[in-house]
Parts: structure tokens; C-alpha cells; sequence
């Protein structure tokens, strides 16, 4: 993850750089008239990007993500105690999406720990069932002065 943080930080200070000299009339210069990034330039950047950062080192669960774990636990929570998991099918009716959609929305969420399928053999159809909470969000760029 520590490689992933350095390249995108990179990246963060390219685009703070990149909005600065989008707004250069209205910034201060250094005495070597290089233009003077803001508190303002970083603020509108990371309300840009700060979800996306967040989550590409996993340090927040996109709403799509949290919708499905949230879909499987209610269906499993209706469903017939003998009935062990719940098939794609049912979660992609719940919640409103092809099948494809809430397919590839379970495989986030199998690869986070979320959700479990207890199917186990392979053109099976998938039985969905809940792994570990879905951790709060925690901000990965703060705004403080």
C-alpha cells in the first residue's frame, strides 16, 4: 500500500500544482515568479479526488459496495434458515441491477472479506452470505488550518 500512497501523492501535488496555474492571476508568485499554490487550490483538489484515494488503498468502501453487503444481509436475514446464502439472482433484483452488475459489485466485496460464497463448486450458482462488518469510512485527507 506504501508504494501505492507515494505514487499518489505525486499525483496529488501534480493536480494542486495543475489548479493553481489555472487560477495564477488571482495567486501570489515566489520571488522567482513561480506561482504560489493555496490552501484553496489543495481544498478544491481533495473534494475532487479524496473518495477515490480512499478507496484505492482501501480505506473507504464505495456506496455501491456497502449497498450490495447491506442487500446480502437482508436477504439472508428473510431468507428460509435451511436456505444457507442467497443466489445472485436475488441480490440483483434487490437491488435493482443486471446480473453482471451485482456480480461484479459481490466480487468486491468476496475480495474485501465482506461477503462469502459458500458455494464452492465452480458453474454453481453463488450462495451469498455476510463476512466481516463493513468498517466505518476514515478519511484519508484532512482539511485543517
Amino acid at each position: 500500500m506504501s508504494v501505492r500512497l507515494r505514487r499518489d501523492f505525486e499525483t496529488l501535488i501534480t493536480l494542486i500544482e495543475a489548479h493553481a496555474l489555472l487560477h495564477q492571476a488571482r495567486r501570489n508568485r515566489d520571488l522567482e515568479g513561480a506561482v504560489i499554490a493555496t490552501y484553496e487550490d489543495y481544498a478544491t483538489v481533495r473534494g475532487l479526488v479524496s473518495d477515490l484515494l480512499a478507496d484505492a488503498v482501501e480505506r473507504a468502501v464505495p456506496s455501491t459496495i456497502r449497498e450490495t453487503v447491506d442487500a446480502i444481509g437482508l436477504l439472508n436475514a428473510a431468507t428460509d434458515p435451511l436456505e444457507e446464502g442467497v443466489p445472485m439472482t436475488r441480490v440483483a433484483t434487490s437491488l435493482g441491477v443486471d446480473k453482471s452488475t451485482a456480480m461484479r459489485r459481490a466480487r468486491v466485496a468476496i475480495a474485501r472479506g465482506f461477503v462469502r460464497n459458500l458455494e464452492e463448486r465452480r458453474g454453481q450458482p453463488a450462495r451469498l452470505v455476510l463476512g466481516e462488518p463493513v468498517p466505518d469510512d476514515v478519511g484519508l485527507l484532512t482539511l485543517g488550518r
